[in-house]
């Protein structure tokens, strides 16, 4: 995909972002904050913003990444709270997961930034990461945020030491989960933290889904499909970043990775059964 033309007027900025379906409100507020066009890397990811296919992209600093998993989230919540304005938000559209802390705070911001002034009251960011008080962080939590963004460390802590109930609900029905520079976090020997937390959204996502389906969970299957996923990650990683989005690539066997994040029926089943039921 060549990159798009420099726009002339602010219609046209604005239809820069709305011919890839984005909301439109959406789509003003980004060109409130200057960004006129998508990048490549961006325009490359949201030809399949609707499709809800899971990526890999890579590119370099400055290329625009943030809003390449960014715009997704915050569209869906938007498109959601159109549908029915009275709509309380009380499950977690989106976890952004980070490997510095530093990085998650200006994701958080950078996300912040672009979303619509309305619109503001509803889809609320909170960042997890440490050097900050958990206590502050789980009064946060208690306001059920719509995106997530932290580091590992931290959001496991919150989960398994601090037992945050709205994050064990909630994560497994995530609408969309990131790992930001993932490459780093996945490698042998660091972020243990995050294979955890991964383990848990994977796991529990499979036993509500055999649950509406009224089937039992396999443990084996459970950990060989974990690691059958990381294997697939940890491929993708060692491409070039030449090819800025991974989607389809020959040397992967794309067909082994298992969506668990696109079942209507899973959801509509989980959210008639009582999103807080306790299992």
């Amino acid at each position: 995909m060549s990159e798009i033309p420099e726009p002339k007027t602010r219609k046209d900025a604005v239809e820069t972002w709305t011919q890839f379906e984005v909301n439109e409100t959406l789509a003003e507020s980004l060109v409130a904050n200057s960004f006129r066009k998508p990048t490549i890397v961006q325009a490359q990811t949201l030809v399949h913003l609707q499709s809800h296919v899971d990526m890999i992209v890579a590119a370099k600093t400055g290329q625009g990444k943030t809003l390449c998993f960014g715009l997704p989230i915050i569209d869906i919540v938007m498109k959601r709270l159109e549908k029915d304005p009275e709509r309380e938000l009380d499950r977690i559209a989106g976890v952004i997961i980070a490997p510095t802390r530093e990085l998650a705070i200006q994701i958080k911001d950078h996300l912040q930034a672009v979303i619509p002034t309305e619109f503001e009251d509803k889809i609320k960011i909170c960042a997890i990461v440490g050097g900050m008080s958990a206590e502050k962080q789980i009064r946060l939590l208690k306001y059920k945020p719509t995106i997530i963004v932290a580091t590992p460390g931290r959001l496991w802590e919150m989960m398994s030491e601090h037992n945050n109930k709205y994050l064990l609900d909630a994560m497994p029905m995530t609408d969309v989960l990131v790992l930001d520079e993932a490459d780093r976090m996945i490698q042998d020997g660091h972020f243990k933290e995050m294979r955890d937390i991964l383990a848990h959204i994977y796991t529990q996502r499979l036993k509500m889904k055999n649950k509406a389906k009224g089937k039992g969970v396999d443990g084996d299957e459970e950990k060989a499909k974990q690691q059958e996923v990381m294997q697939i990650m940890k491929s993708a990683n060692q491409d070039s970043e030449e090819e800025m989005v991974q989607n389809g690539n020959p040397d992967i066997d794309w067909s082994k990775v298992k969506d668990l994040y696109d079942e209507d029926e899973l959801v509509k089943e989980f959210e008639e059964q009582g999103f807080d039921e306790e299992e």
